[in-house]
């Protein structure tokens, strides 16, 4: 095997609210929320309001609203209608994307009439490769178990 020849990307494992701090061309994973889908252009919009810790309190605190829009185009012919039902918890694999143009005064005007508040759409966007249903998942297990991987990888780069 040609060691210069490099492979793919590896997935990093996320919360939605930090896609948009991630450099773009990141290949993610993450769960989200389905809480709408634009069929006429492929796209689904995922939310999940994570426990994130804080340094300055006891105990996890809500993050501010996450949304993310995900392209689904390449997936469309092995979706299933049920794996994207709104309310249902997914896990999604794919690529950081930039937003571009960046949304329009129009788009912006319309997400806070949406009930988006004043919070500044998104710059980014994620591209699937893969959606894998969640089903039942206690997702304040899962957020506390990412966390806790998290430390670990702290550690351990940490020591070496």
């Amino acid at each position: 095997m040609n060691q210069n020849v490099p492979g793919p990307l590896p997935t990093r494992l996320v919360f939605l609210s930090e896609l948009p701090n991630l450099p773009v061309g990141s290949k993610v994973r993450f769960l989200g929320c389905v809480s709408k889908y634009t069929i006429a252009k492929g796209i689904l919009t995922l939310e999940h309001n994570d426990s994130v810790s804080s340094p300055n309190r006891k105990g996890p605190r809500r993050a501010p609203g996450a949304r993310i829009d995900v392209d689904v185009n390449l997936l469309l012919e092995s979706l299933s209608h049920s794996d994207i039902d709104i309310g249902n918890w997914i896990n999604v694999i794919g690529y950081v994307r930039p937003l571009s143009p960046a949304p329009s005064l129009v788009l912006q005007n319309e997400m806070l009439k949406s009930g988006g508040g004043r919070k500044k759409p998104s710059s980014v966007y994620v591209e699937a490769l893969m959606i894998i249903p969640a089903g039942g998942i206690r997702v304040g297990e899962y957020e506390r178990v990412l966390s806790e991987a998290r430390e670990v990888d702290k550690r351990l780069k940490g020591s070496s």
